[in-house]
């Protein structure tokens, strides 16, 4: 492994490994210093819209503007300056407010640290395994450090995350020449939103070029021609799928850290809940990965792995009967589990409407209705998680099962 390697190795695997802990620590502190689970979903809101706002000017951010070394410091920067001043207020509005700046950081760092790597080893199918590996393992190592740490106040967990990511902003520019350049116009990454804790995070990813990370213009586009020609097309019902699949998730799954310390869970266990379901996904990813061939494998990939979140969204109904120690563990093996077919089906579902040349407007569209759906979602969790766990999880499963409907629907449709 040559240097630029190592470095990028390194910066890739520090963003992933404290960004995960950020992510989930940042809800705890809200809730911690709240008592409110609508709070802590409203910081996760904040998060979303600017992440998706930093998300769609993306182009103008950086196009002509910036080089991949500036945004890469500048995103370790906003994010390890913000989880330090997250760990040091105490004013849980502040923490919210915080969460801004840590959903702009993250927005900017994903894509950037992904192009970066494409561009080093000049194949985007090998860069795009490099890159799901190295998250993957950063993800699951930074929850099974949070674990350990759990012992520790949320605060010092907060401090001692952004000072790690601090303390990797100046290997950014020890990246060679090449990235200390204007950027280009097009970007190489599509990343799929994290299904846990309600925030935006690119795991896994499909490589494709586009001008814009998200196309709300063209999905705006594709709705009024469906509704104009009256046509139920494969690709508008999938993207309707999508933005409700995403709200149903990010309904769940927003307040989830409040009601797990509600049930008695310590901030240790969390962490070990949350490493746990992403180690599932990334032990069946490859072996889901396979299951995709045809057109008709791929939908029943994506249909088996929705129709059993309706089911899952309901198993907290169970917890007068069972204990929340066998309840949530199976919950989040499954939802692993699960996540690891849509995430891996999606995508290919999406290009497969598209022609070669507009795979990446495919893809971008994709974000569109993700991003959609984890803003709305989390704006209805705020309002949900007032009257509790039961209320979040019949709205969840009622909301998943209407996606499942659909994807059934946009699976039978006239192709594009």
């Amino acid at each position: 492994m040559d240097r630029e390697m190592k470095v990028i190795t390194a910066s890739v695997f520090a963003f992933s490994f404290t960004t995960a802990v950020i992510n989930l620590s940042s809800g705890l502190r809200v809730y911690s210093l709240s008592k409110s689970a609508s709070l802590l979903s409203l910081a996760t809101l904040v998060y979303n819209v600017f992440y998706t706002l930093a998300s769609y000017y993306y182009g103008k951010i950086s196009y002509h503007r910036l080089s991949q070394v500036d945004l890469i410091f500048s995103s370790f920067l906003a994010i390890g300056a913000s989880s330090i001043l997250m760990g040091t207020l105490n004013d849980p509005y502040a923490v919210v407010a915080m969460n801004a700046i840590f959903g702009f950081g993250a927005a900017l760092g994903s894509p950037t640290l992904t192009a970066v790597l494409a561009n080093h080893l000049m194949k985007d199918n090998i860069a795009v395994t490099r890159y799901n590996i190295l998250v993957s393992l950063g993800t699951i190592f930074g929850y099974l450090t949070a674990s350990f740490l759990g012992l520790l106040p949320l605060s010092y967990i907060l401090i001692i995350m952004g000072a790690i990511l601090l303390s990797f902003a100046p290997l950014a520019f020890m990246l060679p020449p090449k990235f200390r350049a204007k950027m280009r116009e097009r970007v190489t990454i599509a990343p799929m939103l994290s299904h846990l804790v309600g925030k935006m995070r690119s795991l896994p990813s499909d490589m494709a070029h586009w001008e814009k990370l998200l196309s709300f213009g063209e999905v705006g586009r594709e709705m009024r021609k469906m509704l104009r020609v009256r046509i139920a097309r494969s690709s508008t019902l999938t993207l309707l799928g999508i933005v409700t699949l995403f709200t149903a998730i990010n309904v769940f799954f927003t307040p989830m850290p409040a009601y797990l310390r509600m049930a008695g869970y310590s901030d240790n266990e969390i962490y070990a809940l949350y490493m746990l379901s992403n180690f599932t996904t990334l032990l069946l990813y490859d072996f889901v990965k396979e299951r995709i061939g045809n057109s008709e494998q791929t939908w029943r990939v994506l249909l088996f792995s929705v129709s059993i979140r309706p089911a899952l969204f309901l198993l907290p109904f169970t917890l007068d009967l069972l204990s929340p120690k066998l309840v949530f563990p199976l919950l989040y093996i499954f939802v692993g589990a699960t996540w690891a077919g849509i995430s891996a089906s999606l995508p290919v579902i999406m290009m497969r409407h598209a022609a070669p040349e507009k795979k990446g407007e495919a893809l971008s569209k994709m974000n569109a209705m993700t991003s959609l759906g984890a803003i709305i979602g989390s704006f209805v969790a705020s309002i949900l998680s007032i009257w509790g766990i039961s209320y979040t999880s019949a709205v969840a499963s009622v909301t998943v099962l209407s996606a499942l409907l659909i994807f059934r629907e946009a699976s039978r449709a006239s192709i594009d």
